[in-house]
């Protein structure tokens, strides 16, 4: 791995994913989901910028659908509440608290989903 934009990114992306790991097994499920989803923005934008690609988003829906990589209909559905739980997992939501209200299997399931994103990730560049 070198220090092009993408590979940096990319080592961004595994720093991410790490630090996630960390915060499930400490139970600060809301950290988690923060780096799980910016595991994943990371990923896909260092395939984006290995192809000359910029983006400029924390849209995951935008990033998928730039990059074009294949996804299970799992990986799909597991983005969309990903990209909608990054927001709650760091303000406040009327009716939610991102200290108690996120369920240990989701936030493994979404982990699980950032892995499997960041390896295929790592084949294509």
């Amino acid at each position: 791995m070198g220090d092009s934009p993408a590979d940096l990114t990319y080592k961004l992306a595994e720093e991410h994913l790490n630090a996630a790991l960390d915060e499930i097994q400490s139970g600060r499920l809301n950290f988690a989901v923060f780096h799980i989803q910016q595991a994943i923005e990371k990923s896909l934008k260092a395939f984006l910028l290995s192809r000359g690609i910029d983006m400029r988003t924390h849209k995951l829906g935008q990033l998928v659908a730039l990059a074009k990589i294949p996804l299970s209909d799992d990986e799909i559905t597991s983005l969309a509440e990903i990209e909608r739980e990054y927001t709650r997992s760091r303000y406040y939501t009327p009716g939610f608290n991102p200290f108690t209200d996120y369920r240990r299997e989701d936030v493994e399931r979404w982990y699980e989903v950032a892995k499997r994103i960041y390896t295929k990730v790592g084949g294509l560049l």
